[in-house]
C-alpha cells in the first residue's frame, strides 16, 4: 500500500515539476515579448545529449551576454558550460535529483578550436545545435540540431557558416 501512495506523490510532483517550468517558460516568453524579442525553435531534447553552440556577442562582455541566462531558460535538460576536459561521458550523464540523464554542454562560438566538442558529440551519439541571438532583429533563435557527422571540418564550417548571416 504504501509502495502505490510512493508511486502517486512521485508522479504528482513530476505533473508539479511540469507546470512550474512550463509557468516560468511562458512568463519569460511575455517578459521578453513586451521588450520586442523574438524566441524561435526549439531548445535541445532532454531525451539525449546535445551541445549547444552560443554564437557571437555572447561571450563574458559582449553584446548579448546578458541575453544567454534568458535563453537558456528555455532548456529542459540539466546544462554545464563546457571546458576544454569535456568528454562523451561528462555530455551523457549528469545528476539531477538523484537520477542519471542525458545533458547539454553550453559552448561559446569562440572556444570550438579549444574544445573537444566533436569528438565528444560523436561517441555520446548526441546532437548538435546552434543558438544565435540577433539584436538588429530581436530575436533569438535555436536552430534545428545535427548529428555530427565524420568529419569535424565539415560541421565546424557549417557551424562558422552559419554565424556568418548573423554578424
Amino acid at each position: 500500500m504504501s509502495g502505490s501512495l510512493h508511486v502517486r506523490h512521485r508522479s504528482s510532483h513530476k505533473t508539479l515539476h511540469r507546470i512550474v517550468r512550463r509557468w516560468v517558460r511562458r512568463s519569460m516568453e511575455r517578459w521578453l515579448r513586451m521588450r520586442g524579442w523574438r524566441v524561435e525553435g526549439r531548445g535541445p531534447s532532454p531525451a539525449a545529449p546535445c551541445i549547444l553552440v552560443v554564437g557571437p556577442g555572447a561571450e563574458k562582455n559582449g553584446v548579448h551576454a546578458h541575453m544567454v541566462p534568458m535563453a537558456l531558460r528555455w532548456l529542459r535538460s540539466p546544462y554545464f558550460y563546457a571546458g576544454t576536459d569535456l568528454t562523451a561521458s561528462k555530455l551523457r550523464s549528469a545528476r539531477h535529483d538523484g537520477v542519471v540523464r542525458p545533458t547539454t554542454a553550453i559552448i561559446l562560438h569562440t572556444d570550438l578550436d579549444r574544445i573537444p566538442w566533436h569528438m565528444a558529440a560523436r561517441e555520446s551519439k548526441g546532437r548538435i545545435q546552434v543558438l544565435t541571438i540577433e539584436s538588429r532583429h530581436k530575436r533569438i533563435r535555436y536552430h534545428t540540431p545535427f548529428n555530427p557527422s565524420a568529419y569535424k571540418g565539415r560541421d565546424d564550417a557549417y557551424v562558422k557558416r552559419m554565424y556568418s548571416y548573423f554578424t
